[in-house]
């Protein structure tokens, strides 16, 4: 059985995304962890008559209102949906990362903006800094994204990268269970980039790997990588965009934290980094 692994701030607009990551879980026979990490810090604020929570409090008061999650999942979505809960002590990047190792998770599930107190307002770039650290497919997903099918996806894709054979098998995999159409666009800032060597190998590679996959290849000319991407998924009516962030070069290009901002929150629709 695959794991899925949602991680909340408890935000409302994360805890939105979690209905959309148990449909997802439900959809592909999955099993759903829900997880969250906590900090235990301890200033001295006697002064202020403040009492502090342990840590094994701080734990409890997780753990239940995961516990309460689940349970609104099961009336919402599918009372036989096995749901896990898991809690963890450290910092949210390097914890979530952990988590996500230590369950075996085949897919991580973020929402790509939080609203709650106690420094959550930041989960936003957390999620998004997931994408070089997640160590697994990494799905982030705005929270007002309604779940239904996937079958038109857009996979951005830079050609002058070799291709990863393991990278790319995990992510026809992904693909495969969806049954969707994958849309391929490639980049490029002029035509003598389309026709170079490098580009036009690569590209009849990827065209020998998704044979079994029904997709379109599309090169387009443009400066701008991110904004191209952005305006190509929206006037496809993509459900999804996909990225290959550590093995084709998107780092360099664009996936740095002000462009990953742009593709996860301005192309409104969830955005899956396959790594």
């Amino acid at each position: 059985m695959k794991t899925f692994v949602f991680a909340t701030d408890f935000s409302r607009n994360a805890n939105n995304v979690a209905y959309f990551a148990a449909q997802l879980a439900c959809k592909q026979d999955a099993k759903l962890v829900l997880f969250h990490a906590y900090r235990f810090l301890m200033p001295n604020y006697s002064d202020l008559g403040l009492v502090l929570e342990s840590v094994e409090g701080l734990e409890q008061i997780a753990f239940k209102k995961l516990e309460n999650l689940k349970k609104r999942i099961h009336q919402k979505v599918d009372k036989n949906l096995l749901i896990e809960t898991f809690v963890k002590e450290g910092f949210e990047v390097e914890a979530i990362r952990d988590a996500a190792k230590e369950v075996k998770a085949n897919l991580l599930l973020m929402s790509t903006v939080g609203e709650a107190p106690s420094g959550a307002r930041y989960f936003g770039s957390i999620a998004t800094e997931m994408i070089q650290q997640s160590g697994v497919p990494l799905m982030l997903i705005p929270p007002k994204t309604k779940f239904g099918a996937f079958d038109n996806l857009v996979l951005a894709i830079d050609l002058k990268k070799t291709i990863d054979a393991v990278v790319f098998e995990r992510l026809i995999q992904l693909v495969k269970n969806m049954g969707a159409v994958l849309n391929l666009v490639y980049v490029a800032k002029s035509e003598t980039e389309v026709h170079s060597f490098a580009v036009e190998e690569t590209a009849l590679r990827i065209r020998e790997l998704l044979l079994e996959i029904p997709h379109t290849f599309q090169t387009i000319i443009g400066e701008s990588a991110t904004n191209e991407i952005i305006k190509f998924t929206k006037k496809n009516k993509a459900q999804m965009l996909i990225t290959l962030p550590k093995n084709h070069g998107f780092f360099d290009k664009f996936f740095n934290e002000q462009h990953t901002k742009r593709l996860a929150f301005d192309a409104g629709v969830p955005v899956l980094a396959v790594s």
